[in-house]
């Protein structure tokens, strides 16, 4: 990540992360200039990811689904839209410090 941003390290990057256990590795190595940043708990408000759950909910909700594989394909074509379709997800998460590219 850090090389992909900030290449040259001139920068302080900072990373905001949610709360979950599995963002907790022990042995982590963080490299200079790149700050982790632990959201508070309780605070979904705050995650920019937490408002885009909805618009993958609504493609399966009220349906069953026969296997696994197709509810997760069903959920693959919906990523793939909102992947195509960015002004939806600015739409819902729209926060105004992220940076547009």
């Amino acid at each position: 990540f850090q090389q992909e941003v900030d290449p040259e390290g001139r920068k302080v990057l900072v990373l905001l992360l949610d709360n979950a256990g599995w963002h907790r590795a022990k042995d982590l190595q963080v490299p200079p200039g790149l700050l982790l940043l632990h959201l508070p708990p309780y605070t979904p408000e705050l995650s920019p990811a937490e408002p885009v759950v909805p618009l993958l909910r609504e493609a399966v909700a009220n349906e069953s689904f026969p296997s696994l594989e197709a509810l997760q394909e069903r959920l693959a074509e919906r990523c793939v839209y909102l992947q195509e379709h960015p002004e939806v997800i600015r739409g819902v998460a729209g926060f105004g410090w992220i940076p547009e590219e």
